[in-house]
């Protein structure tokens, strides 16, 4: 009887030391540099530290093939966070990904999968992050992150509802990490969903939800893009006052923000509502702001060329046709051309 009792006992430790090997949450043994540096990564906006922490890894640490490989995928992951696309791209060309754990595959795939989305490469991002959703290793935090970049893949690809189901599961994930403002990000891309679909109501709920965890947070950059967002969502509404709070508040939190596409946004945002008040010095000095704004982020000449354009009309109304030409003939020239 006895001997009965100890072998059940045995096979019941066998089965949950089992159970426990092929967890789906198991993490490797990494230093405390690797560590902290995947908790910066996906806090949302910390890449500058991620890339402290792993300045912290020392000779012994990087004797470990894991580790130097986990080096180089967090590197890239936050130069491609911080805008460095090129490069991260670069530092990943250099892994050989044959042969690779199934715990490293799926680091890798997660990184390749974001490279490939900054990069517009949405058909191979989705590939890639699709693979890390179905493995017998997946890091909650990691996953969140590939359900979002699914969901905004799914979003430039027009399947909105499939958008939605990632959402909702990447929703899920950050709440069992405890990610409460990386939940904030999700409510600011669902807001936008339905303002493209004119469900203004909805949109609404998501960005104020959004703005109230970033202001919890006190997160500087992600609340400019979520007021860059109420500012829109006002001005499609025609409320123009509440829309000028909003534009004000993006600008005390521009030199924050080195995102000139947005910055750009504000800037005629608020060109049109000194327009639509017929204060068209005050728009011209924001047009023009979005006019000097640095070339080079993939909407430059569509800002201008919009920022021209209404120069075009504010001169018109001010019976100054030569700058109105003048400008007309910008607008057009800043038009992109066709492809892109």
């Amino acid at each position: 009887m006895m001997y009965k009792r100890l072998a059940l006992f045995f096979y019941i430790v066998l089965f949950l030391f089992i159970s426990t090997s092929c967890s789906k949450s198991r993490v490797n043994n990494y230093p405390p540099a690797i560590t902290t540096a995947i908790d910066y990564f996906y806090t949302e906006n910390e890449n500058e530290k991620v890339l402290e922490a792993l300045d912290q890894l020392t000779q012994k640490d990087l004797q470990q093939p894991d580790n130097i490989l986990m080096r180089k995928l967090l590197s890239a992951a936050a130069l491609c966070e911080l805008g460095k696309t090129d490069s991260a791209a670069q530092i990943l060309s250099t892994i050989n990904n044959n042969n690779l754990s199934e715990e490293s595959a799926f680091w890798y795939r997660s990184i390749e999968g974001l490279i490939l989305f900054r990069q517009n490469e949405f058909t191979k991002a989705y590939k890639a992050l699709n693979i890390t959703i179905n493995t017998n290793f997946i890091n909650i935090k990691a996953l969140a992150l590939n359900e979002r970049l699914l969901a905004r893949i799914s979003f430039s690809l027009s399947d909105q509802q499939k958008a939605i189901e990632w959402l909702l599961l990447s929703n899920n994930h950050f709440k069992q990490a405890g990610l409460t403002k990386s939940i904030g990000v999700n409510y600011k891309i669902e807001g936008r969903y339905y303002m493209n679909n004119k469900n203004y109501s909805e949109a609404l709920k998501k960005f104020k939800a959004a703005e109230k965890i970033f202001i919890k947070y006190n997160d500087q950059f992600e609340l400019f893009y979520v007021y860059v967002n109420l500012l829109d969502y006002y001005l499609k509404n025609n409320d123009l006052e509440t829309a000028r709070i909003y534009a004000n508040k993006c600008l005390t939190q521009c030199n924050e923000v080195a995102d000139y596409s947005m910055k750009a946004v504000v800037y005629n945002n608020l060109g049109e509502i000194e327009m639509a008040y017929n204060n068209y010095e005050k728009a011209i000095e924001q047009f023009n702001k979005t006019i000097a704004t640095p070339d080079g982020y993939p909407t430059s000449n569509i800002r201008k060329s919009y920022a021209h354009f209404n120069l075009s009309k504010i001169y018109t109304q001010l019976k100054k046709n030569n700058e109105a030409v003048l400008n007309a003939r910008k607008a057009i020239t800043f038009l992109p051309e066709k492809g892109n």
